[in-house]
């Protein structure tokens, strides 16, 4: 009633002293308007109705009309807001301007005439439920042909399926130049604003998608697609405009997507800001909005009634969200000091827009405009800094997990390679120690078998670094030849043993000496040659090392393995290239293996900038081949000219708390000639250091009382410059940090090979 109240003083003193011109008694004078000044005016005022008549639109003669206010509807004015019957206003001027009518949404179903010409209609009016043909939208009425003085406004309007009826908005008159400039303004905000909802909603959309599945980012979504529908399927109708629309449908849909807007918003709310939300209140708004959703499936004239009651609750909602708002504000949740400015946008215009849903004012385009604009900006800014304050956290629990899997990895390695270490480590000096024929079987089973457990952790270990992006390429110089001879002999007596014959085909124009990474490219090769012999039962593997092209100091390296094996169908090429795959699920319980093998040569090759090729043909067999582009050089560094350097009485302490792992490490020093002392610990080897010189030290790095790390630093703050070699079976530590900072040489992971612990060795010691 206050609403109301207010809203017949508006009408009152704007369009009696404002405008100065306003209908009386169903005529109005515009004799001495000037419509080049004011461009439009409203048709509100007294405008005669017929109750229950279809007049004659050419005579406008009727029985008892009556003076009614428009706008207003029949329920306002103490009629029925059920039945039919027709208004008429006369309208005297004296221009030849071409003039037209904005007739708003009429709840029902009308046709306007003027001078007994149809000019437009929205449905078809009826004298009962039956007769009527409901519709929805605005019309835009232009009458320039229209030459006389004098117009005849006759509109014949029903109303059976609507709770309100009759001219319950207002009918604008001006000119037809302004009219349709107004109407295509009217119309570019609604698609612009519609339109920046919906590229929004499709954008939060893609974030809820394919980010972390925050629902709150998923209602947000919801609510701006909702709102993009109000904006253009309510108001100025701009989507009726261009989809014939079923009364009924949209009717439904024009009122439920009202509902849910404040029904998604309580949603996003709720999730934005979990911990400021009182849950029950929360609650209690969103069953609300749902429960006033789903009454949009009742009659219409049942649930268009509810429709006032609901502007009610979405002010308490405002409020709601406000106090939300300012709590988050208090206790400094991120993107919360701008909800006050959003909240400020929208309830603006919330409030502009019911008033002008109740006739109490116009609606301001503009204040419309820059009020939704801020709710949206305001409400993207705050789920801006939600998803980067998310993301930061979720970069750090990324960053947590990844370095607890790197410290179990540590852990598990060092726990694995300790024992291993022994076995490979005794099985060599018992194969050294020229055993029995049938003991040196069981030998170099046990060897075997040892190493390829050593290279299955490996290829898990390597699969880490790769993955971590942690793998560091180590160039040193290499005999091509022979080291593609000494894998060629490492598998030769393998493939014998299956009666495969494994042909070796090197390429003698190749240069002796280039630099490689030849621990990577050995376990690239390893791998591909491993698996053609594993997989080719019968007939031959060949592995073929040719000349590409040359570019001044770089020659192109050609690696090829060819297989008589069982190949690999089309469909399956790219699938062995994935992490734990093999071709099928039988290749793996017929042949064994983790799937790792083809996944990390694949990653080696692309590191070293490269790419790996594979034909294959279902069982006739399969070729693996990649190139190397790799620098030529004049002469091997010191780890490839063993025999140029002898240890002999070079005096080493060996920095080891694990027994069997001294045994393994004192008899190849000794072996080497060496003279090896013993310490438990990082504080024994410096109470050591100090009493003794030594050539090279020799550092286990997990040790109970102080680690190896710790004793080298101290070591190295007290000015000892002496070698000091890292002997770890962990494989997961980072060298060019971790090692470097810690004053370490170098590392040798264990289990070790001799030969690599010789190289390591002699080449600290020639430096």
């Amino acid at each position: 009633m206050l609403w109301r109240l207010i809203g017949g003083l508006i009408l009152i003193f704007s369009y009696e002293f404002c405008f100065g011109q306003a209908p009386k008694s169903g005529q109005l004078n515009l004799i001495s308007h000037d419509f080049q000044r004011q461009e439009s005016l409203s048709l509100n005022g007294e405008w005669k109705f017929y109750q229950s008549q279809f007049i004659d639109p050419k005579t406008g003669i009727g029985e008892n009309p009556i003076l009614i206010q428009v706008p207003k509807r029949w329920d306002q004015s103490g009629l029925s807001a059920m039945g039919y019957g027709s208004y008429s206003l006369t309208i005297i001027k004296d221009t030849d301007i071409p003039l037209a009518l904005k007739v708003p949404d009429l709840f029902s179903a009308y046709q306007l005439y003027i001078n007994g010409q149809l000019l437009a209609n929205m449905g078809v009016p009826g004298i009962s439920k039956e007769d009527e043909q409901p519709g929805r939208k605005h019309n835009m009425v232009a009458f320039g042909h229209i030459k006389s003085d004098t117009l005849h406004l006759v509109i014949h309007i029903s109303n059976f399926v609507h709770s309100k009826g009759g001219l319950g908005s207002t009918i604008t008159l001006g000119t037809l130049d302004y009219m349709m400039n107004e109407k295509f303004i009217n119309d570019v905000y609604d698609v612009f604003m519609a339109g920046c909802l919906i590229m929004g909603a499709f954008f939060f959309l893609g974030l809820y998608l394919y980010g972390r599945h925050e629902k709150m980012v998923l209602y947000f979504a919801l609510f701006c697609l909702v709102y993009a529908y109000r904006i253009i399927g309510w108001g100025n109708y701009v989507l009726h405009d261009l989809i014939d629309i079923p009364y009924r449908l949209g009717m439904t849909i024009e009122y439920s997507t009202f509902y849910l807007t404040a029904f998604f918003f309580c949603l996003y709310l709720k999730h934005l800001f979990p911990e400021e939300t009182p849950r029950k209140v929360a609650n209690f708004f969103i069953y609300l909005s749902l429960i006033w959703a789903l009454m949009t499936l009742l009659p219409v004239r049942i649930f268009t009634r509810l429709n006032e009651p609901f502007l009610l609750l979405v002010l308490l909602g405002m409020f709601f969200a406000g106090s939300v708002f300012f709590r988050a504000i208090i206790r400094g949740k991120k993107g919360a000091r701008y909800s006050i400015y959003s909240t400020i946008g929208i309830l603006v215009v919330f409030c502009m827009k019911s008033m002008a849903y109740l006739n109490i004012v116009e609606e301001i385009l503009w204040v419309s405009m820059i009020g939704q604009l801020i709710f949206f900006l305001f409400q993207s800014l705050i789920l801006s800094q939600h998803f980067t304050e998310s993301w930061r956290l979720a970069q750090r629990e990324a960053e947590n997990a990844a370095k607890a899997k790197t410290d179990f990895l540590s852990i598990m390695s060092h726990e694995i390679r300790t024992p291993l270490n022994s076995i490979i480590g005794t099985t060599y000096h018992l194969i050294e120690e020229k055993p029995r024929k049938d003991q040196q079987v069981d030998l170099n089973n046990l060897r075997n078998s040892s190493e390829y457990l050593l290279t299955l952790i490996n290829n898990v270990l390597d699969y880490s670094k790769i993955d971590a992006g942690k793998l560091e390429l180590e160039l040193v110089n290499v005999d091509l030849r022979q080291f593609c001879s000494n894998i060629h002999n490492v598998f030769k007596s393998i493939a014998e043993t299956r009666n495969i014959t494994l042909n070796f085909n090197y390429d003698d124009s190749l240069p002796a000496i280039v630099e490689m990474d030849k621990t990577r490219v050995n376990q690239i090769l390893t791998n591909l040659i491993g698996n053609a012999i594993k997989f080719t039962e019968q007939g031959s593997v060949n592995f073929i090392v040719s000349k590409g092209i040359l570019e001044d100091s770089t020659i192109e390296v050609i690696f090829k393995i060819e297989d008589t094996g069982i190949g690999i169908s089309e469909g399956l090429r790219e699938r062995i290239f994935q992490s734990f795959q093999q071709a099928s699920s039988s290749t793996t319980r017929k042949y064994g293996g983790t799937g790792l093998g083809l996944s990390i040569t694949k990653q080696l090759v692309e590191q070293m900038g490269s790419k790996i090729y594979l034909k294959s043909e279902l069982n006739k067999g399969s070729v693996f081949y990649f190139s190397l582009n790799l620098e030529i050089k004049d002469e091997l560094e010191v780890s490839e000219k063993r025999d140029a350097l002898k240890l002999t009485d070079h005096k080493v302490l060996l920095v080891e708390d694990n027994q069997m792992n001294v045994l393994i490490a004192k008899r190849l020093l000794e072996k080497w000639e060496m003279q090896v002392d013993i310490a438990s610990n990082g504080k024994e080897a410096i109470s050591m250091v100090e009493s003794s010189d030594y050539d090279i030290i020799l550092m286990d790095l997990q040790m109970p009382i102080m680690d190896g790390y710790e004793a080298t630093r101290i070591l190295r703050k007290k000015g000892y410059k002496v070698p000091i070699l890292a002997l770890t079976a962990s494989a997961m530590f980072e060298k060019a940090t971790k090692t470097s900072k810690a004053g370490l040489d170098g590392v040798v992971t264990k289990p070790f090979n001799p030969h690599d612990l010789f190289d390591a060795i002699s080449g600290q010691l020639k430096k």
